[in-house]
């Protein structure tokens, strides 16, 4: 009994690691967190982008 819930706990352990490494993986959510980052940049050239912020030179 003891061996199932070590089990249990191991994959709840693992899934939550999993999860925080992708969400946390994400520079950013908007074009305002990018220049809020990057704030000695080019500020209306810095663009979030799936989740990576950008610059455009065009």
């Amino acid at each position: 009994m003891a061996e199932i819930f070590k089990f249990v706990y191991s994959v709840i352990l693992f899934v939550s690691l999993y999860l925080f490494v992708i969400y946390a993986e994400k520079e950013c959510d908007t074009d305002a967190d990018c220049r809020k980052k990057f704030a000695g940049a080019n500020q209306h050239l810095l663009w979030c982008n799936n989740g990576y912020c950008e610059c455009h030179t065009h």
